[in-house]
C-alpha cells in the first residue's frame, strides 16, 4: 500500500511539473509571437537602425525568429560544408529571404539553359547573399542593370554567409561550372583576410575539400550516440522558447566580440587567397567560361567621407571589440587588392580591385563593418554591369 501512495504522489508530481513545463512553453511563446510581431519593417538604410548596435540588435532579433518559426536556413554540404536549403522561405512585413531548388538566392532557374538566355553567377560570402530584402543584394540590381542591355540576362545569386575562397572554389568546380554559365563573377577577399586573424585559422586553410568530404561523410553517416545526443539536445533547445531563453541567460555574452584585440592578418592567408583566384581561374579558362573576380571594398580602407553613422562602427569596434582591427584593413587592403590585380587577366577572365569604389562617396555605404547599404549595392551592380558590358558582351553575344 505503501508503494502505490508512493508511486501515486510521484505520478501526480510529474504531471505537475509537465504541466507547469507546459505552461511556461506556451507562456515564452507568446512572448516570442508579440516580438515578432512588433518587429518593425527592415529600414531602406543604416540610419533607420539609428547606429550599429540598433542594426545588432535588429539582427538579433529577426535571426532568433527566424530560427524558432522558420528553422535553419543551412544544410550540410560534402564539399563545401555548408549550404544554403533549397526551397527555403522566410517573409514577413517587407522581409523577403527565399531560395531556389538549387539552394541559391534567386528565382527558379530551368536547367538546361533556354536558348539565348544570358546566365550569370556571383559567387562569393554574405555580402554577396544578401539581407534582408532585394534592396540588400548586388544580384538583384545586377540583374536589373543587365537587363537593359540583354533582356534575357539572368543573374544567379550564389552567395552563402561565411563562404571564403576555398569554399567558393569547391562550389565553382562542383556544381556552378555544369549549370551553364556564360559569366561566373567571384566577389570575395574579406573573409579570406578576417578568418585568418582567428585562432583557428589553421583550421580553416586546408585546401583539400575532399579530405574534408570523407571526414564529414563519416560522421554524417557513421554516428556515434554522444554526437546523436549532443545533435537532439541542441534541435530540441531551439525549438523550445523557453529552453532557448533559458539557455541565453544562463550562457549569455552581453557583448559577444566578433574582432580579437590583437588582430594580425597572417601573410600565409593572402597566398591561399591568391592561390585559390588562380586555381579558379584556371578552371574556367579550362572550361571556356568567363569569369570576373572583384576585390570588395570594406569600411575602414579607401572611404574619406565616413557618415556619423559609420564613425558609430568604428566608435563600437574602439569600445566594445576593443580591436585593432581597422588599423589590419587600413594596412592590408592596398596590398592584397594590388596583389589580386597583378594576377594577369586571360582571355575568358578579368580581375577588378573596387575596394576603392567608394572613396569619394558622401552618404553612409556601410551597415556594419563590411555589409553594404542598397545604394552601395546598386552602385557595386553598376560598376559590374559597366565592367561585363565592357569585357564580355560583345564577345558573348
Amino acid at each position: 500500500m505503501m508503494k502505490d501512495e508512493v508511486l501515486k504522489k510521484a505520478a501526480i508530481s510529474l504531471i505537475i511539473f509537465l504541466l507547469l513545463l507546459g505552461l511556461l512553453e506556451f507562456g515564452f511563446r507568446i512572448r516570442r509571437s508579440a516580438i515578432f510581431r512588433e518587429l518593425p519593417s527592415a529600414p531602406d538604410s543604416a540610419e533607420g537602425f539609428g547606429d550599429l548596435r540598433g542594426f545588432l540588435d535588429y539582427v538579433k532579433k529577426l535571426g532568433d525568429a527566424q530560427s524558432f518559426f522558420y528553422g535553419t536556413g543551412a544544410i550540410y554540404s560534402p564539399y563545401t560544408v555548408t549550404a544554403l536549403k533549397p526551397n527555403f522561405g522566410f517573409k514577413t512585413k517587407n522581409i523577403d529571404y527565399t531560395t531556389n531548388s538549387f539552394g541559391f538566392r534567386s528565382k527558379e532557374m530551368i536547367v538546361p539553359k533556354p536558348k539565348g538566355d544570358f546566365r550569370v553567377f556571383i559567387l562569393g560570402g554574405s555580402t554577396v547573399e544578401g539581407g534582408f530584402n532585394e534592396k540588400w543584394m548586388i544580384s538583384s540590381y545586377l540583374e536589373e542593370e543587365l537587363k537593359k542591355i540583354i533582356p534575357s540576362a539572368e543573374v544567379i545569386n550564389a552567395g552563402v554567409v561565411g563562404y571564403f575562397s576555398q569554399q567558393e572554389l569547391a562550389l565553382l568546380e562542383t556544381e556552378i561550372s555544369d549549370l551553364e554559365p556564360d559569366l561566373v563573377i567571384i566577389f570575395d577577399g574579406r573573409n579570406d583576410l578576417y578568418y585568418s586573424i582567428l585562432p583557428d585559422w589553421k583550421g580553416r586553410k586546408n585546401g583539400d575539400y575532399f579530405a574534408n568530404q570523407r571526414i564529414l561523410d563519416s560522421f554524417v553517416n557513421y554516428p556515434s550516440l554522444r554526437s546523436l545526443l549532443a545533435y537532439d539536445a541542441k534541435v530540441l533547445i531551439k525549438k523550445s522558447a523557453f529552453l532557448t531563453d533559458l539557455f541565453r541567460v544562463a550562457f549569455r555574452r552581453h557583448d559577444f566580440k566578433v574582432y580579437p584585440e590583437n588582430a594580425r592578418i597572417k601573410e600565409a592567408a593572402i597566398d591561399l587567397y591568391l592561390n585559390n583566384l588562380k586555381i579558379e581561374k584556371e578552371i574556367l579558362d579550362n572550361k571556356n567560361i568567363k569569369g570576373l573576380f572583384v576585390f570588395q571594398p570594406t569600411l575602414g580602407y579607401c572611404k574619406d567621407n565616413l557618415s556619423s553613422y559609420e564613425n558609430s562602427v568604428l566608435e563600437y569596434f574602439r569600445a566594445v571589440e576593443k580591436t585593432n582591427w581597422i588599423d589590419q584593413v587600413k594596412e592590408y587592403w592596398p596590398r592584397v587588392g594590388k596583389l589580386m590585380a597583378d594576377i594577369p587577366d586571360s582571355q575568358n577572365v578579368k580581375i577588378s580591385d573596387l575596394s576603392c569604389l567608394f572613396k569619394d562617396f558622401k552618404n553612409t555605404a556601410y551597415v556594419d563593418g563590411v555589409h553594404y547599404v542598397p545604394e552601395s549595392y546598386r552602385l557595386i551592380a553598376e560598376r559590374l554591369a559597366k565592367i561585363i558590358e565592357n569585357n564580355f558582351l560583345p564577345k558573348t553575344l
